[in-house]
């Protein structure tokens, strides 16, 4: 087993899973919409999978947290631009308070060829 951290992703992976997290980021810009966050974010976790030898059509299940609810519709159309609805992982959306501001986090798992 073996861990990697680097400013986009988290990840760690065993035989079978890679488990893959967004970390603490920097501070965002003002100016960066919730949809470019969303995009980054969905951007760092897919760096992480590709670190781990996994790419998002391997993830079987994301938790997902907004900072607001109001966030969901905004969230799940950019989501579902880096997923296609026959390959959806099974996805738990929370809101929850979140760090530094941030607007979302994402963990996801992906199962290992």
């Amino acid at each position: 087993m073996g861990s990697t951290a680097t400013a986009s992703y988290e990840v760690r992976s065993t035989g079978e899973f890679a488990f893959v997290g967004s970390p603490v980021p920097e501070p965002h810009a003002q100016s960066q919409s919730l949809a470019e966050e969303i995009r980054a974010a969905i951007a760092g976790v897919e760096a992480g999978l590709e670190s781990a030898g996994c790419s998002l059509t391997d993830v079987v299940k994301a938790t997902c947290y907004l900072a607001e609810d109001s966030y969901r519709g905004e969230f799940w159309g950019v989501w579902a631009q880096w997923f296609p609805a026959d390959a959806h992982p099974v996805r738990l959306t929370l809101v929850a308070a979140l760090p530094h501001n941030d607007r979302v986090r994402l963990e996801l798992v992906a199962a290992r060829s």
